[in-house]
């Protein structure tokens, strides 16, 4: 066998990016490829990593994307600072009940001082095999064999939040002269303290969000009036703006810490740093949470966006205490769809097809974002990418589209013109109705079951109707889609009605998924009824000519 090594000049230091979604950022990082990478090579790396803030994010992952051999993870420590009860931790391992207790072992370096007697903790772990990856498969360690560490003073969630808030956050919640006659200049037109939290929310939503990592890992706060002055900030900076705003009104609001859930779930049970973001927090008169993520920049005020949405927070308290909460739950009413298609089939079997669609809570939060900064071109592009699948060739006109602040939905309509939808076979003529797919993403449904749940970004509801206005002089209904309802219960359910008015057809059709997560044993029923609606879905209205 070869043994290829990577060269010191191989390995190269990037600094001012994290992740690449960093814009400024003193965390640096170490980059490298493999030479002479090759089917059936074994990969073999190690690194040592020095801290002075243990604990922070730390987590041993066993299992990644490729097979591994041999798995290490080794934490070292002055024995000097365990003797004299000065430093203690704590581990959780998370789905692997076979994973070997923690093995320990002195190591002593030569140094004649205090410091030389060390204590190393380790596990291993052998013959790994690699994650099987499905689609739509849930984000994060949720199923992953993986440990967790945690600092030993750490025993509730009270330390945590004692430590983070008193040390870290309250300090910088200073409200200055230039945070009051903010405060003032937003609710000068408000009466009511529900307007006035949404003035504050509304303005600090609308400041540019860049993420900052500096200085303690990237959890410390700038001050908000500096975040007031250079109009952006990351989370933890709008969190804060917004904080000392609503203070400086009498209005009591609290930071809140998540882990949002597209990164994976908060353990309640393991007090731990394991947190990606923060949100505000502030009780209403009948002492529910009102929830507010600063950087949700098209979520309307009472909302949050679907990361958010139905996850246990930690919410922290001006005390210093904490209490675990629940957030909003993610509702398939209120992430809805409306699209509505009007088809007029001309004598020379050419349509002009009319699409208007309507977008609510989630959907509309995304078409806000999708078209602020967009061109007339991008959006035709949009436009014709939902329709591609049935008509290649089209042309998209006339494209308009608005968000309805009064009526809570954006609104998007184009128009496609001269597209042939009749295919004809001897003297019968047959017409799809099946534009515009209520699910982009289907390849899930090859698999007849899973190892890991089925996750959607949120529930939703999808009302599609079709009109179809046809020529009387060339045709006569032959036959119709059948109405129909089919569901299972709490998790899926579509249906369809069809009615016919001289030379109208009117096709209306429904799906809603209730449920964002489809447990493994919830599969095999959703996906029985969704491969219904597809079979549905290519039922087609039959004429014949007259």
């Amino acid at each position: 066998s070869t043994i290829i090594a990577v060269g010191e000049d191989e390995i190269y230091t990037i600094e001012g990016i994290e992740g690449e979604t960093e814009f400024y950022s003193d965390v640096k990082f170490k980059k490298f490829t493999f030479p002479g990478l090759e089917d059936g090579c074994l990969i073999e790396y190690s690194y040592e990593k020095r801290v002075m803030i243990p604990f922070l994010r730390d987590i041993w992952v066993m299992q990644r994307d490729i097979p591994i051999i041999h798995s290490e993870y080794s934490l070292t420590v002055l024995e000097l600072l365990m003797t004299r009860g000065q430093w203690t931790w704590n581990y959780k391992v998370y789905n692997d009940n076979n994973l070997n207790d923690v093995k320990r072992e002195e190591v002593f370096q030569n140094t004649n001082t205090m410091l030389d007697k060390q204590v190393k903790f380790y596990w291993e772990k052998k013959d790994i095999q690699a994650v099987e990856i499905e689609t739509l498969m849930p984000k994060g360690l949720a199923k992953i064999p993986h440990i967790r560490f945690r600092s030993g003073f750490w025993k509730a969630w009270n330390d945590i939040s004692k430590w983070y808030y008193t040390m870290l956050f309250k300090p910088k919640v200073i409200i200055t002269e230039e945070i009051e006659n903010k405060a003032k200049a937003l609710i000068v037109d408000t009466d009511s303290r529900r307007d006035k939290i949404k003035a504050c929310y509304d303005f600090v939503k609308d400041i540019r969000y860049i993420s900052i990592n500096m200085n303690n890992n990237g959890i410390s706060p700038n001050k908000p009036a500096e975040v007031l002055e250079n109009k952006y900030g990351d989370c933890k900076d709008k969190s804060i703006l917004l904080i000392s705003l609503l203070n400086s009104l009498d209005i009591e609001a609290e930071p809140v810490l998540l882990l949002t859930n597209n990164e994976g779930s908060f353990d309640k049970n393991f007090p731990a740093w394991n947190f990606n973001h923060m949100i505000v927090a502030v009780k209403d008169k009948d002492d529910k949470y009102i929830w507010m993520d600063p950087t949700a920049r098209f979520t309307e005020f009472g909302d949050l966006p679907a990361p958010d949405m139905d996850i246990d927070v930690l919410v922290l308290h001006d005390d210093g205490t904490s209490s675990i909460e629940r957030t909003l739950i993610s509702d398939c009413k209120k992430n809805k769809k409306s699209i509505n298609v009007n088809i007029e089939i001309s004598e020379n079997l050419e349509s002009n097809i009319e699409f208007d669609l309507k977008y609510f809570g989630e959907d509309r939060s995304r078409m806000k974002s999708l078209t602020e900064n967009s061109s007339e071109k991008e959006i035709k592009k949009f436009c014709k990418s939902m329709i591609t699948d049935d008509f290649l060739n089209s042309t998209i006109d006339s494209v308009k589209y608005s968000d309805s602040l009064s009526e809570g939905f954006f609104n998007l309509g184009f128009l496609v013109k001269n597209i042939n939808i009749v295919q004809q076979q001897g003297n019968l003529f047959f017409v799809s109705h099946n534009f515009l797919p209520f699910v982009t993403e289907t390849e899930w449904l090859i698999s007849e079951e899973r190892k890991y749940p089925l996750a959607f970004p949120y529930p939703r509801t999808i009302n599609k109707n079709i009109v179809i206005i046809y020529p009387k002089k060339l045709f006569k209904l032959k036959a119709t889609p059948k109405k129909y309802t089919e569901s299972e219960k709490g998790l899926i359910s579509h249906s369809r009605k069809v009615s016919t008015n001289s030379n109208i057809i009117n096709i209306s059709k429904d799906l809603v998924i209730k449920k964002k997560l489809i447990k493994v044993y919830e599969y095999k029923n959703f996906r029985s009824i969704f491969e219904s609606l597809q079979q549905r879905n290519k039922e087609q209205l039959i004429f014949e000519r007259m």
